[in-house]
């Protein structure tokens, strides 16, 4: 078997280790462009996510009509009251029964609103994951040094405050990890760099 000269090996192992250098990157060389996605505009245009919204609004459709109906019925029996006697015993009983059943309309609603603000934060949840997914495949795609949030506007997204907390809370969805300098901060603590 013929040697190989030493500079050709050494040439040819430069080549290689370079080569699985390039091979192991998981995103393009960045172009350290930084850009920005909306939450709200991105859950507006995603069809997955408005087909369950719709779906959800729909399941909880008949709960509010009864609860249309129940305040139709409170409004008629607050007319009722309207001719009754103040000092009656009739009208006093009916009043108070009449603001019992408001307290108890009121309560229904507010824990109806509460299970479609869970529900819809659960939603939002599932589909930012699938928002984060797709901000990574395009930002290593594209080869962006990060892409940050624009959180702008969830008043048209009822959400329980827990859910908007988290989502709210992050300002970059994706960053290029050949952007990653952790090791050289650690370098600089333990006093190395």
């Amino acid at each position: 078997m013929k040697k190989i000269p030493m500079k050709l090996s050494l040439s040819l192992t430069l080549l290689v280790l370079s080569g699985s250098l390039v091979a192991n990157r998981v995103a393009q060389d960045p172009d350290a462009g930084v850009r920005y996605i909306s939450i709200p505009k991105c859950l507006n245009g995603y069809k997955s996510f408005q087909e369950e919204s719709q779906r959800m609004t729909e399941s909880f459709s008949a709960r509010n009509e009864r609860l249309k109906l129940r305040q139709a019925s409170l409004r008629e029996r607050e007319g009722e009251l309207m001719v009754m006697d103040p000092l009656s015993k009739e009208f006093i009983e009916a009043r108070h029964q009449l603001q019992q059943d408001e307290m108890n309309l009121k309560q229904d609603r507010d824990f109806v609103a509460d299970l479609v603000a869970n529900r819809q934060g659960e939603l939002i949840l599932n589909n930012y994951q699938a928002i984060q997914q797709a901000a990574e495949e395009l930002g290593a795609r594209e080869g962006f040094g990060a892409i940050l949030l624009d959180h702008g506007d969830y008043s048209q997204m009822p959400m329980d405050r827990v859910t908007l907390n988290l989502i709210q809370g992050y300002d970059v969805l994706w960053t290029n990890p050949n952007y990653d300098v952790t090791a050289a901060v650690v370098d600089i603590l333990n006093g190395e760099g």
